[in-house]
């Protein structure tokens, strides 16, 4: 295995300047808003869970010699207690201080928490354990990012299925009789089948983006960005096309399909991707904090932006 700076600190980085998603207008894009909030929070709980363990422990460590400092032989459930209620009234404390106290105390803590983590990386198990931390971060990121993109692709198209479920975003079909449109309807496939008629009771109008998702491929960036061009046309390039999101699906690929060895099809990206990903001397993808972070912000910056976006579409439409 080789060895590297893992940059654990830089993994806190993530979240930085990710703002609370907006409320959407529509109530038939709030489910999918509210999911990927999930999440994001689940990611971001993925995050901070081994520095959380370890400031716990700290803090546990301390809250333990200061109750045995007064009950000489602890035991049993007052112990507990006890150690309970000293681990609140810190809490308490450190949430009572002023702002720049707060910061400051969080700040030294930070420190302190990777600091010992630090000294685990020597540790073989320790280190392969760090790595797989920071690859799930990138893989949950874009599972977040890819299923929230479904689903509201979905959701788009069930609301507003009239001008959405044309599927003409990219190239206007002009039709200049039914028997013309018929057949080019059949030609790109968007007849709907007798079953699926017969499952919606005969009213499929509200639920055309549910009958067209399997047309596209939702776990592929090319497919997921071809569907929202067929639908919106240009009004969401900005978002959709942006290279962060080739970025990170390039890596997760590699890590989840090649167990993170580095193959001609990761080179191939290599102009996209965060400079130390891949170098002459790489056979491996070298993950660590500061790669996470800057494969995972942007992502969850974009993330929000098309829910936004797509929210934004049907308001005004």
């Amino acid at each position: 295995m080789t060895r590297h700076d893992l940059k654990l600190q830089a993994c806190l980085r993530a979240f930085d300047g990710v703002n609370d998603l907006l409320a959407v207008a529509n109530p038939g894009l709030q489910h999918v808003a509210e999911a990927y909030r999930r999440n994001l929070t689940r990611v971001n709980s993925l995050i901070i869970f081994p520095p959380a363990a370890v400031q716990i422990a700290f803090n546990l460590q301390i809250a333990v010699k200061r109750v045995e400092s007064r009950i000489p032989r602890p035991q049993g459930k007052a112990f507990q207690d006890a150690v309970r209620e000293q681990l609140d009234t810190h809490k308490k404390m450190v949430l009572s201080l002023p702002k720049e106290d707060f910061e400051k105390h969080t700040k030294e803590l930070e420190d302190i928490t990777i600091g010992i983590l630090q000294t685990l990386e020597d540790d073989e198990e320790m280190f392969s354990g760090f790595e797989a931390w920071i690859a799930s971060q990138i893989t949950g990121t874009w599972t977040a990012f890819e299923a929230m993109a479904g689903d509201l692709w979905e959701a788009a198209l069930n609301c507003k299925p009239d001008e959405l479920s044309k599927l003409s975003g990219q190239k206007k079909i002009k039709a200049k009789t039914e028997d013309y449109e018929a057949k080019e309807v059949r030609e790109k496939g968007k007849y709907i089948e007798l079953n699926t008629v017969i499952r919606y009771k005969f009213d499929v109008s509200k639920h055309m983006g549910t009958i067209l998702r399997g047309k596209y491929q939702f776990d592929n960036l090319n497919d997921i960005r071809k569907a929202y061009k067929d639908a919106f046309g240009a009004y969401i390039n900005d978002t959709i096309d942006d290279t962060a999101l080739d970025a990170v699906s390039a890596v997760r690929n590699n890590l989840v399909h090649n167990g993170g060895v580095i193959d001609d099809r990761l080179i191939s990206r290599k102009s996209i991707l965060p400079v130390g990903v891949i170098s002459s001397s790489n056979e491996r993808i070298l993950l660590d904090g500061e790669l996470s972070s800057k494969l995972i912000n942007p992502v969850l910056k974009l993330g929000n932006e098309l829910i936004i976006s797509v929210d934004n579409w049907l308001t005004t439409h």
